[in-house]
């Protein structure tokens, strides 16, 4: 989820790229006004433009036919900023709506139909996350849109393209809890098709470090503690690379190699992890925040025995991932 947040928002080009006649031109303006309100961050107002543009839509549904391009992107674009702001129903309702206009010219749009997928089981892992009693349904109804946007990606683009990144470590959380081996798969092939491209290691995405971190987390469910922290360190490094040592995706990895070293039995190292953390949380306890709240219970944890450590060259990560 943190990852796709951080994004820019992917369906402004498709909207850019669109023609239509001149009777759309309050369609543009409303269009225009929504990519500004997006760049400024200020979500509410980008949302209402893009709904301008799908209420003009049913009120003119002549116009809107010959428009359908412009008014699929509206709906997708009022998905995307309406998952940023937490609202994951109703974003999902305008991403149907964009979908079904695509669908009609599926053979030419495949790409933004898959995108369009990962978008919606996104916010269906999201209620998920929320709702224990919806948790079951949102995660197989989650698992199939992201299995066909994978489908759809390979068939368009090829096995190895940048746009299976997300789908598959989005997948390979969700088989975490039913069959780590194939979490671990998903989640190897998108570290490798994250760095591809990629020969200095210090320049990796930071695709590359959620894919290590989810793997450490697989690991992890799997009992192999010893494996599982160098992983989710090389993850941590990769993060603090890309987005900064202060971003709040530094401070997840932080608290994950805290918490598996207070588990494997070396707290003393846990804690500068931990420390770290609470202070890129805001440098206080703030009990509403969920990372906090971890950070806190993992130093709280009592002291284990220490146990031999497993060494893995975070070198020969990629290499020893692409063999499982």
């Amino acid at each position: 989820g943190a990852m796709l947040r951080r994004r820019v928002c992917q369906f402004r080009p498709f909207v850019r790229r669109c023609q239509g006649p001149a009777e759309g031109g309050r369609v543009d303006s409303w269009l225009q006004e929504a990519r500004q309100h997006f760049g400024e961050g200020r979500l509410k107002e980008c949302i209402a433009a893009n709904l301008e543009v799908a209420k003009w839509a049913e009120s003119n549904p002549g116009v809107a036919k010959a428009l359908w391009q412009k008014v699929a992107g509206a709906h997708l674009n009022a998905a995307f900023a309406l998952k940023l702001s937490g609202d994951f129903a109703e974003a999902i309702v305008q991403a149907e709506e964009g979908m079904k206009l695509l669908q009609q010219h599926f053979s030419q749009h495949k790409r933004w139909v898959a995108h369009s997928l990962v978008l919606r089981g996104e916010c269906r892992l999201e209620i998920a996350r929320r709702s224990p009693d919806q948790r079951q349904a949102m995660v197989n109804a989650a698992a199939e849109d992201l299995n066909q946007a994978i489908h759809l990606h390979v068939t368009a683009d090829g096995p190895d393209h940048p746009d299976l990144v997300g789908p598959l470590i989005l997948l390979g959380m969700v088989k975490l809890e039913s069959n780590t081996v194939d979490a671990k798969k998903m989640l190897a092939d998108a570290l490798r098709i994250a760095v591809q491209t990629c020969e200095d290691e210090d320049k990796w995405p930071p695709e590359a470090g959620i894919a290590l971190r989810r793997y450490a987390e697989a690991l992890e469910m799997e009992e192999d503690l010893g494996s599982a922290i160098p992983f989710a360190e090389k993850g941590l490094d990769v993060l603090e690379k890309a987005v900064g040592p202060e971003d709040a995706l530094v401070a997840e990895a932080l608290v994950q190699v805290g918490a598996l070293r207070v588990r494997g039995g070396w707290p003393a190292e846990a804690q500068p992890h931990l420390q770290r953390a609470l202070a890129i949380c805001g440098g206080k306890l703030d009990m509403e925040n969920q990372l906090t709240q971890e950070c806190v219970r993992w130093i709280m944890e009592c002291n284990c025995e220490p146990r031999p450590q497993v060494e893995i060259s975070p070198h020969a990560l990629v290499t020893i991932m692409q063999f499982l």
